[in-house]
């Protein structure tokens, strides 16, 4: 019985997190967490959606659902209801914008990195994200998105000059800040938002320009640094997908450059805070493929697929941090209107950790009736005052962070089933109540409960083993 009881709160209590997400209401707090990705024609994203050949999405789909079936609901693409894109394609004045789906590529009918990596950084957190793209196709980082610290002739005014593209990017994030709900309709004022990671992928106009080539990683170096400067993040995460078309071809200069962001011994102000994802392996012959555009990965909606994915799976690497404490909220258990329960957590900090200064937040969903004491964090005083005589599912959700940090913490997740009287949570929790005489277990003693044992005594010929005791 229990077992049953329990599914079907968790059920419920599914079902309502999913109506609070889908009616944009309540995120428990959590601020609108932005990444930005940027780049070229590759961020862009020429993977192609319709179409039964190799490579294409709907093939994907049809062919390993599996892996691809959270991108289609029924004949639809999905669309996502706690991610969000923001996105102007070139030589357009309208952004694209909404929930993240497929089609946010450099057209309707295609997709890049951002739908995958949308995807994961969704399944990440638990509140609302949303990206910026802002890539433009034949730019160069030796030229269009040069950064600052690497040399302007002048200040960059209009498209051509040298970092014209790179203060799109800023501009970009700035007029986020200034607007946010124009960006995003998840957007809450009272639970703000936070910058949380940049993505890039970019080089292809670098590799076949050898002077851009050769000065490649040191422009990539302070591309990093100076977009740290420009949005006030001093270690932003910054995860980077190599321009790695070609497959088994040589290695370029440009890969060369951009898989040095990632040696430590050079470039040691990086540590744990880029990372470089080698995206050869991604790549997919003509012939497994919608075209032989080797520039754009062939047109394979894998290849971008899977490149989306390696930069989230990247940057959850970079989100994480390996020196965070062990957070164990507690364990499930059942209680009743208006009964005081103490949770006590544990929270195991590592061995020559820098989380010294731990903070300490607690959540409830649904957070009707839940009251948190502030006297003693670490281990608080939870009081349901939730008056009902059904059995509801309240997620208590405790998140470790260290004093001054920005990005995620570390979360840990309870759930409490509240019945309305200690009776029915006794019953419940398939623990015997102390009413013998309550024998259709409704807490209440009534005829209803001599017509139970009648009904009983008259099909089996015995008395309920309660009375019988």
């Amino acid at each position: 019985m229990k077992a049953m009881s329990k599914y079907t709160n968790v059920l419920c209590l599914c079902l309502l997190l999913a109506v609070l997400a889908f009616g944009g209401a309540v995120y428990a707090g959590e601020p609108l967490k932005v990444f930005i990705l940027a780049g070229q024609s590759n961020m862009e994203g020429h993977g192609e959606m319709i179409g039964t050949t190799p490579g294409h999405l709907e093939t994907l789909v049809a062919s390993d659902p599996a892996t691809y079936g959270h991108i289609k609901v029924g004949d639809d693409w999905a669309v996502s209801d706690d991610v969000w894109i923001w996105y102007k394609r070139f030589n357009t004045t309208t952004a694209v914008k909404g929930g993240l789906s497929a089609g946010y590529g450099v057209s309707d009918h295609t997709i890049g990195p951002e739908m995958q990596f949308g995807f994961v950084m969704g399944d990440f957190y638990d509140g609302p994200v949303l990206i910026l793209k802002t890539a433009w196709g034949g730019k160069s980082l030796g030229g269009d998105f040069l950064s600052p610290s690497s040399g302007w002739d002048e200040m960059p005014v209009a498209e051509g000059d040298q970092g014209y593209y790179y203060t799109e990017v800023i501009n970009t994030v700035n007029a986020f800040k200034a607007d946010p709900l124009s960006f995003c309709s998840a957007y809450n004022a009272v639970n703000g938002y936070e910058i949380v990671g940049f993505g890039w992928h970019q080089g292809w106009n670098d590799r076949v320009t050898p002077a851009f080539a050769a000065k490649y990683e040191a422009n990539m170096e302070n591309f990093i640094k100076d977009v740290r400067i420009d949005l006030g993040r001093p270690n932003l995460p910054f995860i980077i997908a190599t321009t790695g078309m070609g497959g088994g071809a040589p290695a370029t200069e440009v890969e060369f450059a951009q898989l040095a962001m990632a040696d430590t011994s050079t470039y040691p102000e990086f540590e744990g805070n880029v990372a470089v994802d080698n995206t050869r392996r991604y790549w997919r012959p003509a012939g497994e493929s919608p075209s032989d555009a080797g520039y754009h990965w062939n047109r394979s909606a894998e290849s971008y697929y899977l490149i989306g994915e390696g930069l989230g799976e990247a940057m959850k690497e970079l989100l994480v941090d390996a020196d965070a404490p062990a957070v164990y909220a507690g364990v499930d258990m059942v209680t009743w209107s208006g009964e005081p329960v103490s949770l006590a957590p544990v929270i195991a900090e590592r061995a020559g950790s820098d989380w010294t200064n731990l903070t300490y937040k607690w959540t409830a969903i649904p957070n009707t009736g839940v009251v948190f004491s502030d006297d003693e964090i670490a281990v608080p005083t939870v009081t349901i005052t939730k008056a009902t005589n059904n059995p509801s599912a309240v997620a208590l959700i405790l998140e470790v962070n260290n004093s001054g940090r920005t990005t995620h913490g570390v979360k840990s997740v309870m759930v409490i089933d509240v019945y309305g009287s200690a009776c029915k949570a006794a019953i419940g929790n398939e623990v015997s109540a102390d009413h013998p005489s309550d024998i259709n277990g409704d807490c209440i003693t009534d005829l209803a409960d001599f017509a139970e044992m009648a009904l009983q005594w008259l099909d089996n010929d015995v008395l309920p083993t309660a009375i019988r005791k």
